[in-house]
């Protein structure tokens, strides 16, 4: 009996030796050893139709191969799904894939400082989830994350995902994602700040994300704006301005456009704007919610991605005169 198992185990090592050397031909014959291709696995389909197709394209060269393999590695449901399979892979590997519904995951980046309406654009333009919301407009969004005006509250980050999810489901993770991260933030909050409420850290954090794109700066920028607040000056933050002319704004920001009356311009309000004015990443909220002890009150940007900060009117006058009025 024993010699039998051990003639019967060394068939098996055979067959598993010539069924990945016929899926290597078959590799041979086509263009998959130069291409790392996805396979899609419908549901309620069978492993044997599968492979029709599968022959079909070249993948495998005959259903006989499965065969073997079900007979070397046990029988199995095949699971629904898209599968990756990068050049040269083994047939024993590919059909355990099947088995255990190893599905290759896509990925999508929300992008910081972005709005969420281009959020729901960047989903609803991925061709592997179904966009199952009405249309691109926040209250879309609000019925999905129960909150009155969603701005600000999906965490930029980069997302994976099987095929055929769903953008409620992606938004929704996003959403529960950033109340984690919110509030993480803000129980380490110091003891003396103008911050009201988590959500004014989330309001201020996306103000200083549309501020500056260079992460040494945060800190500073966030200081100014708290300095500000603690002084009861007005924040005369462009981002905000632009933020409330909406869709009509055409990159060039003007004199009208400080004096134009919206719940927005904090050239005219006093405070903070009410709701966040994109989404803030979690360096901008730690970065809202620890400022960096500085005496600044204005900045003017340079033209190069940073700016010069000074901490007296007459200071920041000579800065404008240099960096903006002089072009």
């Amino acid at each position: 009996m024993r010699n039998y198992l051990v003639l019967f185990s060394a068939f098996l090592t055979i067959v598993v030796i010539v069924v990945s050397a016929l899926f290597y031909q078959a590799y041979d014959k086509s263009t998959l050893n130069e291409t790392t291709i996805n396979i899609q696995v419908k549901k309620g389909s069978t492993l044997y139709s599968n492979c029709q197709r599968w022959a079909q394209d070249g993948l495998v060269q005959t259903c006989f191969d499965f065969k073997l393999i079900r007979l070397m590695l046990g029988e199995g449901v095949i699971k629904a799904g898209t599968y990756q399979i990068k050049p040269f892979t083994l047939l024993p590997d590919f059909y355990e894939m099947l088995m255990e519904g190893k599905e290759h995951l896509f990925s999508l980046t929300l992008v910081e400082g972005k709005n969420v309406t281009q959020f729901l654009e960047t989903l609803k333009a991925h061709p592997h989830i179904i966009y199952d919301l009405e249309n691109t407009s926040l209250d879309a969004v609000s019925k999905i994350i129960h909150q009155p005006n969603p701005e600000g509250w999906l965490l930029p980050e980069t997302y994976r995902f099987s095929t055929e999810t769903k953008a409620s489901t992606i938004i929704l993770q996003a959403y529960q994602l950033m109340e984690e991260k919110l509030e993480e933030i803000w129980l380490t909050r110091p003891a003396e700040t103008p911050l009201k409420s988590a959500y004014d850290a989330l309001i201020l954090a996306s103000i200083v994300e549309k501020e500056t794109g260079q992460a040494s700066e945060r800190p500073v920028i966030s200081g100014v704006f708290h300095n500000r607040l603690k002084k009861k000056m007005r924040l005369q933050t462009d981002p905000t301005v632009i933020y409330g002319i909406g869709p009509s704004f055409d990159g060039n920001i003007t004199r009208a456009h400080l004096r134009q009356k919206t719940p927005y311009n904090t050239y005219v309000i006093k405070g903070l704007p009410p709701t966040p004015i994109a989404n803030p990443g979690a360096e901008a909220i730690q970065a809202a919610v620890h400022p960096a002890k500085v005496k600044y009150l204005f900045f003017v940007s340079k033209g190069n991605g940073t700016h010069q900060f000074s901490a007296t009117l007459k200071e920041h006058n000579k800065a404008v005169n240099q960096y903006q009025r002089k072009k």
